[in-house]
């Protein structure tokens, strides 16, 4: 896969960083690795400037579903988007438009990883939710 990415417990954020050529299965397994360990409602700095993008509108869309049927998995956290270049600018514009529209959360789009982290790290996290646990009951 064409991203690497860290998570830090203690300041409840996801570090995804691209280097390469992302489709949407790529991002499809992204999303499946944060959901299984449990970081969706952490904070997430999403950095496309090593990366590009084979998506288009309707792998856009396609995300933007599977969002929408997630929507029971618990409270998202902040997304920070480091794009450099206008067309992953446009990208990532889309994605922000389309994912605020499915559920209100905070995207935000920027030009340099510095801001990006600032205004990610003023951002308050979700309150940590496990839907497999709060769905777990004991006999």
């Amino acid at each position: 896969m064409p991203v690497r990415w860290q998570v830090d417990h203690a300041s409840r954020t996801v570090a995804i960083i691209a280097e390469g050529t992302l489709g949407r299965k790529d991002i499809e397994q992204l999303l499946d690795s944060i959901e299984t360990v449990g970081t969706l409602s952490y904070r997430k700095l999403f950095d496309m400037t090593l990366g590009s993008t084979t998506m288009d509108t309707d792998d856009l869309l396609a995300l933007c579903d599977r969002l929408r049927q997630a929507r029971d998995l618990g409270p998202r956290g902040p997304v920070a988007i480091v794009a450099v270049s206008e067309e992953h600018r446009g990208h990532a514009r889309l994605f922000q438009a389309m994912a605020q529209s499915v559920a209100p959360r905070r995207v935000k789009v920027f030009h340099e990883r510095r801001i990006a982290c600032e205004w990610l790290s003023a951002e308050p996290a979700e309150p940590r939710r496990h839907s497999w646990r709060d769905n777990y009951k004991i006999a």
